[in-house]
């Protein structure tokens, strides 16, 4: 009849110790696919976007016509802009900062008390940013075609 024992002190502590392993390459490849894709994708598809609404703003002041919702769309966009550019950077420097930890437990620590926090404010600038760029120049699919559209 086999031996039907629980796991060794050492099995545990290894298979603890693989699985902190794990969860750290998880995030880091988390975070360098949200970085290429903010920096790629979202910030150029939104300077497009401001782009065009500046040009239509500078169009209509030369007209002396009235631009309050572009000069308020032309605001927004540019204060949201911001805020994801600079989570984003502050996320690579958490990232380059994330190698120099000393410890899995560290690591793992740094990746839940600041790493994670970084990473939801990138991604609510860009939700944020989803609502105000229009939908022909956004480069994901917006929360509207996942849920409602058929592709």
């Amino acid at each position: 009849m086999p031996d039907k024992t629980f796991l060794s002190r050492e099995e545990i502590i290894s298979r603890y110790e693989i699985l902190i392993e794990e969860y750290i390459k998880h995030i880091n490849i988390e975070d360098l696919t949200m970085i290429d894709m903010v920096n790629k994708e979202i910030l150029p598809a939104v300077a497009e976007f401001s782009h065009k609404v500046n040009d239509g703003l500078q169009f209509k002041k030369e007209l002396g016509l009235s631009s309050r919702y572009e000069q308020d769309i032309a605001s927004g966009l540019a204060e949201k802009t911001d805020k994801a550019f600079e989570s984003m950077n502050s996320l690579k420097r958490h990232l380059a900062l994330l190698m120099d930890k000393g410890s899995n437990i560290e690591t793992c620590c740094y990746i839940k008390d600041t790493v994670i926090a970084e990473m939801d404010n990138l991604r609510k600038y860009c939700d944020d940013l989803e609502l105000i760029v229009s939908g022909d120049l956004w480069p994901c699919p917006t929360y509207g075609k996942l849920l409602f559209g058929i592709m």
